[in-house]
């Protein structure tokens, strides 16, 4: 076996596994360009596969494997410059030149392809028209992929593109060299220029699967940002509407305290004066002073049923809101965790006082986010959330008994970036322990 034949017998396997990859690869994603390039490998594994079918006994230039093997090279070449122009998302509408530009090169290519055709089935041997076929072809042929070139190169702006514009540029430079080769060695070895141009494929193969691998992950880095954005979104709205309910609870609370102070200013000292005057009226009474007592006693006790209700009202309002605050935890833990997930709340009605609403937000949606996370990496079956005073401030503790995780590797993640983020606007600490037996999430918040 010959050099040229080991190569494209090399090439032939590899671009028939190539093939088969990238065909499974697009039955399961689905996607537009990995159809292009399976078609361009398709058509470039019949037109290696048709040279198998040659042997020296056939003329090299009117024998079927070599009237297959150039036409399904016609078909790859068309093929390709439209997996090109797929890759570069570009449009009818939007690039009207290079779609010109392409209709005109499928259908000079065509047309020198139906002109090899004619002339090597009744012809039989190369002649004038063959020729000048072969040059309008690859004259042209060699403007679009200028032209292409620069226009393309302006769009490619990501590691992909910028791939797959290197397969293209190589691959067309061997190509051209592989016609070189063609007609100027033809007598003395028929597909040197073939088994040179095969190269290319392969080399664009490597190319392309290193490209695709970019464009995976360029598409993960997008999801992953659309999915950070839509939980920012998502955590915002949550901080507004928590925000609102204090909002309101502040609004009722004001209001009752103004309505207690109404009534112990006012309404309680004017009975406390009457009760004064009935008072002086029973002293200087000589009869019926029954009746007056008995009235006096009844404005007394509506006198002390109004202080001491104008009290309660003063101090309950930092009740309800500790009260508020510790049921939106236990709604976390409950709509958060699974059934199967015990979750305990223990709350310092005295030490959420001290807070500001804002503090008191960014608490519930630091809660939220450890409680996503306890959900999807922690597989716990006991989450205790404690918030309580020290010292140093305000302590909340998140603490599950699950797996734990390596702190190196998850030390970039979203959600703990998110918590951190959020203790550095508050001037808070923020301390995560992980282990084979659960995770403690320990946050500091100063009290002013």
């Amino acid at each position: 076996m010959s050099l040229i034949d080991t190569i494209i017998s090399c090439v032939f396997g590899a671009v028939f596994l190539a093939a088969v990859y990238h065909t499974a690869l697009y039955i399961y994603i689905k996607d537009r360009l990995v159809a292009w390039y399976c078609w361009y490998l398709w058509s470039c594994f019949f037109h290696i596969g048709a040279l198998f079918f040659y042997n020296d006994s056939l003329d090299s230039f009117t024998s079927v494997p070599v009237i297959l093997a150039d036409l399904f090279f016609h078909i790859s070449v068309i093929v390709y410059a439209g997996y090109v122009i797929s890759a570069f998302g570009l449009t009818k509408k939007a690039d009207k030149n290079l779609w010109r530009f392409y209709k005109l090169f499928v259908m000079i290519n065509s047309l020198q392809g139906g002109v090899s055709f004619y002339v090597r089935l009744d012809v039989g041997q190369p002649n004038m028209l063959y020729w000048i076929s072969m040059v309008v072809s690859n004259s042209f042929a060699l403007l679009f992929v200028i032209y292409g070139f620069f226009f393309l190169l302006k769009l490619a702006k990501s590691r992909f593109l910028t791939l797959i514009l290197l397969g293209v540029v190589i691959n067309v430079l061997v190509t051209l060299i592989s016609i070189l080769v063609l007609v100027l060695f033809r007598s003395q070895s028929p597909f040197l220029g073939t088994a040179i141009y095969f190269v290319g494929v392969f080399i664009d193969v490597a190319i392309f699967s290193i490209a695709m691998g970019y464009k995976f992950k360029e598409s993960m880095d997008e999801k992953l940002y659309a999915t950070s954005r839509a939980a920012e979104y998502q955590l915002a709205a949550y901080k507004a509407e928590v925000q609102k309910e204090y909002e309101v609870l502040m609004g009722r609370e004001k209001e009752r305290k103004e309505l207690s102070l109404d009534l112990h200013d006012h309404l309680a000292n004017d009975i406390a004066a009457i009760k004064v005057r009935i008072e002086k009226e029973i002293m200087m009474a000589s009869e019926n002073s029954e009746g007056l007592q008995q009235i006096n006693k009844m404005i007394t006790d509506v006198y002390t049923n109004i202080r001491n209700k104008s009290h309660d009202w003063f101090g309950s309002g930092k009740n309800k809101i500790s009260i508020l605050f510790s049921e939106e935890i236990k709604s976390l833990l409950h709509n958060g965790l699974p059934d199967r997930c015990e979750s305990i709340v223990m709350v310092d009605d005295s030490s959420i006082d001290e807070i500001t609403n804002n503090a008191k937000s960014e608490l519930l949606i630091i809660i939220r986010e450890a409680v996503l996370n306890i959900k999807k990496h922690a597989k716990a079956s006991k989450v205790q959330v404690l918030v309580y005073k020290e010292v140093a401030g305000l302590v909340l503790q998140i603490i599950d008994d699950g797996i734990g995780f390596e702190l190196l590797q998850k030390s970039d993640g979203i959600g703990l970036q998110s918590i951190k983020h959020r203790m550095e606007g508050l001037s808070g600490d923020v301390n995560i322990t992980s282990g084979q037996h659960g995770t403690t999430l320990l946050i500091t918040l100063p009290i002013k």
